[in-house]
């Protein structure tokens, strides 16, 4: 694994692959694979990532 800069990070968002993504909330990790990932802008960062409702992510 390697760090990538935040205004980087959209180089590695091509179309079509599956990305991990994790989170934490009182002290609880997770970490999921979303199929569904886009760069939605490139300065000031912003991706985009569908998350259903039901997963604990």
């Amino acid at each position: 694994m390697h760090t990538v800069e935040l205004k980087h990070a959209y180089r590695l968002l091509n179309h079509g692959p599956t990305v991990l993504v994790g989170s934490q909330h009182a002290g609880q990790s997770n970490v999921m694979a979303a199929a569904w990932a886009m760069p939605l802008d490139f300065d000031t960062p912003k991706i985009a990532v569908v998350v259903d409702k039901s997963t604990l992510t």
